[in-house]
Order: structure tokens, then sequence, then C-alpha cells
């Protein structure tokens, strides 16, 4: 949107607690709005389970035991200023932005360089291999 000339306002959630810090991205988002000329709103989110239970549920028809569920939160604090929000939950597994996929990342450069010729070559071992212990 900063690209296409409009001004976006762009908000992120940091959450307190124990371990919260660990996993606070909030200095990386902040960066990137600075990068783009974004407006930006650091919201601090300290959630009471007695307070947001029920809503959640309710919204949701089920327990859920995941902190997306504190989104709810997020759009009544941003609905007082705007009509729509685009959420960016999930963009982390969809682009692998976690150490756990970077051998999603590391088997697509071994099969472009090549890795495709040694991947035959190991499952015909392996078939080979199969074959002498039956």
């Amino acid at each position: 949107m900063a690209l296409a000339g409009d001004t976006p306002h762009a908000f992120t959630v940091r959450y307190h607690g124990r371990g919260a810090a660990a996993r606070d991205e909030s200095h990386l988002a902040r960066s990137l709005a600075e990068r783009y000329g974004v407006r930006f709103t650091i919201m601090d989110v300290e959630p009471d389970v007695r307070d947001i239970f029920e809503p959640i549920v309710r919204a949701l028809d089920e327990p859920h035991a995941d902190q997306s569920a504190i989104l709810s939160l997020i759009s009544e604090a941003v609905s007082t200023e705007h009509k729509v929000a685009l959420g960016g939950t999930g963009g982390d597994e969809l682009f692998a932005g976690y150490r756990r996929h970077l051998g999603v990342h590391r088997l697509k450069r071994f099969l472009r360089t090549g890795g495709a010729t040694a991947a035959r070559a190991l499952r015909g071992t392996r078939r080979a291999g199969a074959r002498l212990v039956h």
C-alpha cells in the first residue's frame, strides 16, 4: 500500500509476560514501517484470560488455545479509527520465516544445483539396499 502511494496505518502487538521478550518482534515491525514511511502503532497486550475467554469462545464457537485468538482484541482497538484491517497472522508460516523451515530452503537449493540427479542416485541405492535385506 505504501508503494502504491497510500500511507497505511500498521499495528503490531507486543505481548507481556513470561517468555514474551524473547518473541517480541515489534522492533522488526517498526523498522519495516520506517522503511516504507508507514504510520505505526504498537499495541501492548497483557490479556487476562478471565476477561477475554468468553468473548473468544463466543466468536470462535469453541475453545482455542492459540494466541491468534487475541486478534479479536486488536480488531476491537483498531475499529475505533478504521473500518477495515488486514491481518498478517500466518505470514511466517506461509513464507517459511522460522528456523525450522531452513531445511526446505536448503532442499530447494540442493535440487536447483543438480541435487535432482543426486537424489535419484540415492533413491536407487536405497532400493538396491532394500532388495538385499529382503
